[in-house]
């Protein structure tokens, strides 16, 4: 889910997609969710990519 977050937020950066991907729901926690979303007019993909891998998500999938 992270991984696909950002490749579409950087699809999104780079005008390929227009509109802005929404968070995955359940996957982030509190904290990284916060930080993600106050970045709202953040154009940085490294900052999002700092953000993301350093989250640990709320659930592990299979």
């Amino acid at each position: 889910m992270g991984r696909e977050y950002l490749r579409d937020m950087g699809r999104f950066l780079r005008g390929k997609i227009f509109e802005r991907p929404a968070l995955p729901e359940n996957y982030f926690g509190r904290a990284t969710k916060d930080q993600l979303t106050t970045m709202a007019c953040e154009t940085d993909l490294a900052r999002f990519n700092e953000i993301v891998t350093g989250a640990l998500p709320r659930q592990m999938w299979r």
